[in-house]
């Protein structure tokens, strides 16, 4: 992004390496030739301005840039990479929010002829900004994992039960913990559904004499296994087994002001892994728990 000078001197080339021709496609050395362009400062709070009408001085263009030096954030906030572990707080005008899912729990298996294998739990989410006290009184933000649902089996506890959903500590108000998966029901035939994510991605379908869906991104939970006895056709009957839903990750955010951070700040992060949907036998198996995530919105 190119600027015009701060101070100093400052010259018709130095505007139009930044401006370009302005109004004018064949301009002379006239700074008229701007009448009315769009600027922005170069320093917060970037205000957005035109120049005027009147007579324009070289002292005008100090400090000013074409392009928006705070541009606003993708629709739906920028997702950060879950393949790094820190990054650089972008800038911002007003207020920046930063938000987090861990990972959601996998669903469990309905096995027919042996032990239901239950989900592996998600693992949980992190959001530090290093040396601070920001986020109620710690440098760092968590939102928990959800755990896996419970694997139904036809000669034992044929309905397997949801996993919980993930906790979250140290966020703002509008943070919540995650939300369980449902139970199964192995006379219907159907496995419970993963639990949504708070914000985040929606839970896994419960299978219906098949295997479970798996959660959505961020944080959703798997949904549970239907069936295993597939030798017998999709037909729900009182024979089956049915694994429960896994719960979906926890959920935390926090909103700061210019006044508490300033933009170049680093911040490290962990994004938590969805767990593993349970495997039964004859083919049936949970659905896996979605990945969690980091998200960033700003004004």
């Amino acid at each position: 992004m190119a600027n015009t000078p701060d101070s100093g001197p400052i010259s018709i080339n130095d505007i139009r390496n930044v401006f370009g021709y302005g109004n004018n496609q064949n301009p002379g050395d006239d700074l008229s030739d701007y009448h009315g362009v769009q600027y922005f400062d170069t320093f917060y709070p970037f205000r957005r301005g035109y120049f005027g009408t009147s007579q324009l001085s070289y002292a005008d263009f100090y400090s000013k840039t074409s392009i928006d030096p705070c541009p606003p954030p993708p629709p739906g906030g920028l997702t950060i990479d879950p393949n790094k572990t820190t990054g650089t707080i972008p800038p911002f005008r007003s207020t920046i929010t930063f938000e987090i899912w861990g990972g959601g729990g996998g669903g469990g298996a309905g096995n027919h002829d042996s032990t239901g294998q239950s989900g592996t739990n998600g693992t949980g989410s992190s959001f530090t900004i290093p040396g601070t006290s920001l986020f109620s009184g710690s440098d760092t933000m968590h939102a928990g994992g959800g755990g896996g649902g419970t694997g139904g089996y036809r000669y034992g506890n044929q309905n397997g039960s949801g996993g919980g959903g993930g906790g979250s500590d140290h966020g703002d108000s509008g943070s919540s913990g995650g939300n369980s998966g449902g139970g199964g029901n192995a006379g219907g035939g159907v496995g419970g559904a993963g639990g949504a994510a708070p914000g985040g991605g929606g839970g896994g379908n419960g299978g219906y004499c098949g295997p479970g869906g798996n959660g959505n991104y961020p944080g959703g939970g798997g949904g549970g296994c239907g069936s295993s006895d597939f030798q017998s056709g999709k037909n729900a009957n009182p024979n089956q087994a049915a694994g429960g839903g896994g719960g979906s990750g926890g959920y935390a955010k926090y909103t700061f002001t210019r006044a508490q951070l300033t933009p170049g700040q680093l911040f490290n992060y962990t994004i938590g892994q969805g767990g593993t949907g349970g495997s039964g036998n004859e083919g049936g198996r949970g659905g896996d728990g979605a990945i969690g995530g980091v998200k960033v919105n700003w004004t």
